[in-house]
């Protein structure tokens, strides 16, 4: 009889240790599955946010000062001159707001500025008249582009490399390409 209690007891001891082992196992996969999770979640929202952002280089062609549009909101106006047609300039007006106001304090007219904005769309309904829908740019960061400063033909980048392009004729270079016109 006392060596069946030994036995039991032996058994209830490694009984014990399995089920502790298989636990801290089970801990260890559940933190282990949820920081993979945490970072597959991040790196999701990261990609979407990336995905609805652009950036595009220009020159500052003018800045309005910020306007208090409630006492809780504020927004402020500048507009970004673009070469992305050599023959026409392009003038995109993009809007700070909120704190981001000041991003633009730091620059004068006519420097060369590389902004990453967003872009926001609204409709406006009103009783009586036909729904209107707008566009805005917003900016949520504006730098320096040192780029174009040293150089200041290379205002777009996918466009100026593009070599041996020329306007006249309309051909890029004079070799054939696979294009039906």
């Amino acid at each position: 009889m006392l060596e069946n209690l030994k036995k039991y007891t032996i058994l209830k001891k490694v009984e014990r240790n399995i089920l502790l082992e298989i636990y801290n196992l089970l801990i260890k996969k559940i933190i282990k599955y949820y920081f993979i999770s945490i970072y597959i979640l991040t790196y999701y929202y990261i990609l979407k946010a990336m995905s609805l952002s652009f950036r595009i280089r220009g020159s500052l062609y003018k800045k309005e000062e910020v306007q208090m549009i409630s006492e809780n909101f504020k927004k402020r106006v500048f507009v970004l001159e673009v070469y992305d047609n050599p023959l026409y300039k392009d003038y995109l007006i993009f809007d700070l707001i909120q704190e981001k106001c000041s991003f633009i304090d730091g620059f004068n007219i006519g420097d060369f500025l590389i902004v990453d904005f967003n872009i926001k769309g609204r409709e406006y309904k009103k009783e009586g008249y036909q729904n209107k829908y707008f566009i805005t740019l917003q900016a949520w960061r504006v730098a320096k582009d040192e780029t174009t400063a040293t150089d200041p033909n290379n205002t777009n980048v996918e466009i100026n490399n593009q070599e041996n392009s020329s306007i006249e004729g309309n051909s890029v270079n004079n070799e054939e390409d696979d294009l039906p016109f």
